[in-house]
């Protein structure tokens, strides 16, 4: 038994290959941002990790400084010590 082919008009076939190339490329989109969200998800998690430990590097430098110097604040941009109620 011999099957008829069918063809579609020029249309159809136009509109069918335009739906399966927007599928297409929505469809790496999705798997595109997917992978850029795991990247930033573990960039973010290194970064946290960063200031748990730049946090901790501070109190320890800061407890050094309170016990050479007393409480006060740093100039970062001269270097000067304040002391705590020095105006």
């Amino acid at each position: 038994m011999c099957m008829e082919q069918i063809f579609i008009t020029e249309n159809e076939l136009k509109i069918a290959k335009q739906l399966k190339d927007m599928y297409d490329v929505s469809y790496r989109e999705v798997g595109r941002l997917q992978e850029e969200r795991f990247r930033l998800k573990n960039r973010i998690e290194q970064i946290l990790s960063d200031l748990d430990k730049y946090a901790l590097s501070n109190k320890e430098f800061s407890d050094a400084i309170i016990k050479k110097y007393g409480l006060g604040e740093i100039n970062t941009d001269t270097g000067e010590f304040i002391k705590k109620g020095n105006v």
